[in-house]
């Protein structure tokens, strides 16, 4: 199936035709099939999430796959998954050899991310966000996601809100993710918001080691 959509699309699409996948759907032995599947169809470029469908984000990546994309198709890669900090972008880039990095959750939790990176890759000095600088962004972004909200109903907007703190909260306070958790109102949550982060500590690097939403992160740094 992945052949003949593939093929459909190519066919269909007279420019730049990038494609996004994982690593296989049970295991990593499926990738080199599907590496030449994508040799096949001439893609452009090729973004990949170093896991298996099924190993979701509860493992860690995979940077030897990515690695042997860049090894075997002519077009660039980009390597995808777990990059939650600089160290870890770093490491995957290093270890993968892949022409960039894209970012999803670890960008949700830091925006400031990918200007960190650019720094870090030209060798500038990196911004350190503070937690107030955390406490404008959540603000800027509940505003905006209201914004955006046909019928706008308050409590219900917390209840969207909790989805993205659950990327935000990991590496600070646990009480931080407990209290987002319990909020109901707005009140509540912007109670807590303010309670843990107004005040001029930096905001942590990256999530902790236990954290479920960022699982084996650390394994990038690994050597």
């Amino acid at each position: 199936k992945v052949d003949s959509i593939l093929g459909a699309l190519r066919d269909a699409i007279p420019t730049r035709f990038t494609v996004k996948t994982r690593i296989g759907y049970h295991h990593h032995d499926e990738f080199p099939q599907l590496l030449e599947i994508f040799r096949k169809h001439a893609i452009d470029v090729l973004a990949i999430h170093g896991r298996t469908v099924e190993e979701r984000y509860s493992t860690p990546v995979h940077p030897d796959c990515v690695k042997l994309a860049v090894e075997t198709l002519p077009c660039p890669v980009i390597a995808n998954g777990n990059v939650v900090d600089v160290a870890t972008g770093l490491a995957y880039r290093e270890k993968s050899q892949a022409a960039g990095l894209m970012i999803g959750r670890g960008a949700i939790r830091n925006p400031w991310l990918f200007s960190q990176l650019r720094s870090a890759f030209a060798g500038e000095t990196i911004f350190e966000p503070r937690c107030r600088d955390l406490l404008g962004y959540v603000g800027r972004l509940y505003d905006e996601l209201a914004a955006h909200t046909k019928t706008f109903d308050p409590l219900s907007h917390v209840q969207r809100m909790k989805k993205t703190m659950a990327f935000v909260t990991q590496g600070h306070d646990p009480d931080f993710e407990f209290r987002v958790r319990r909020a109901k109102t707005p009140e509540d949550f912007h109670s807590a918001c303010r309670d843990h982060l107004d005040r001029d500590e930096a905001v942590p690097t990256a999530p902790q080691e236990s954290s479920r939403v960022f699982c084996g992160f650390e394994e990038l740094l690994a050597d």
